[in-house]
């Protein structure tokens, strides 16, 4: 595959994304419109999504594929891939190089891998993994998927209205909606007086569960001990004071600062939780605190904010 004369192991991960990722998007049928660059997703910005066919107003990601530099190997990569996964829903993954190629499908929380390559396994499997990445098999699944959807809603407003007549006009609950409310995420908070119950082993091992279970997870320390802040491997003095960070503190006293800029992500294999970090500061911030305004709410608004 003359691609591949193209690059060498002195390759920068833009020469990758122009000189290997574009020529083959452009080989598999997409246009440019299919695809985006750097799309945020949590605190960080997945290189490329391809999107297939719209769902209601949302166009539906098909593939995420992240790229490195050949000086990177791409083995200890594979996790940033599988957050990018469960944060999009795409249902394919590609991580590569440009040495080395990982294709992984993403299906009911479970990452599966399918196909692990050199270059030269690469140009032999071309056929295969072009029909499974190609712009026509996006546009298929996409459709499925709409389709799916769709009925399902469907069944569910036709349910309502059988129970709730009124609903009939109701302009949110038309049978032709193609798409159902998206799902509110779940607040759980961990809380007693007494020390020493178990509330951030509990609360842990919830989040690490849950997270393994296909759940985004965000973990806040309110406690000024910040057990759970170093339960996660972060230390409030050299990983948050010392490197001029932000925590806790700042989130609940500083009116504009978004919980994103507040968020610590750590990773052990297919586990990826993020938290607010404590810090021992807190403990004298209570005539600080008690003099915000709605000072109950203000956690709870900026959560909100970060759904």
């Amino acid at each position: 595959m003359q691609l591949f004369e193209n690059i060498s192991h002195k390759s920068t991960e833009k020469d990758i994304e122009q000189k290997i990722i574009v020529p083959l998007l452009k080989a598999w049928g997409y246009q440019e419109s299919d695809w985006q660059r750097q799309v945020p997703l949590g605190t960080k910005q997945a290189d490329c999504i391809i999107y297939s066919v719209r769902l209601g107003h949302d166009k539906i990601p098909y593939c995420v594929i992240e790229i490195k530099a050949p000086r990177h190997r791409i083995d200890t990569q594979i996790w940033q891939l599988y957050d990018y996964l469960r944060r999009s829903q795409a249902l394919f993954g590609l991580l590569t190089n440009g040495f080395a190629f990982r294709l992984v499908y993403y299906n009911q929380q479970v990452m599966i891998p399918l196909a692990q390559y050199d270059q030269q396994q690469f140009q032999e499997n071309y056929q295969l993994i072009s029909k499974v990445l190609s712009h026509r098999t996006s546009i298929q699944v996409g459709a499925y998927r709409q389709k799916v959807t769709a009925y399902f809603h469907r069944q569910v407003v036709l349910k309502l209205q059988q129970v709730f007549p009124h609903l009939a006009t109701h302009p949110m609950m038309t049978t032709t909606a193609t798409e159902a409310p998206a799902p509110l995420g779940c607040i759980i908070t961990v809380f007693n007086n007494k020390g020493g119950v178990g509330k951030t082993t509990t609360t842990l091992n919830l989040a690490a569960a849950l997270n393994h279970l296909g759940k985004r997870i965000l973990l806040i320390d309110i406690d000024p001990q910040a057990n759970l802040t170093t339960g996660l491997g972060i230390n409030p003095l050299l990983d948050v004071e010392k490197q001029g960070k932000k925590d806790i503190t700042h989130l609940l006293t500083e009116v504009t600062l978004p919980v994103d800029d507040v968020i610590y992500a750590k990773h052990w294999h297919k586990v990826g939780l993020e938290i607010v970090p404590s810090h021992i500061r807190l403990s004298d911030m209570e005539a600080t605190l008690m003099s915000i305004v709605d000072v109950d709410r203000v956690l709870q608004k900026k959560v909100a904010k970060n759904p």
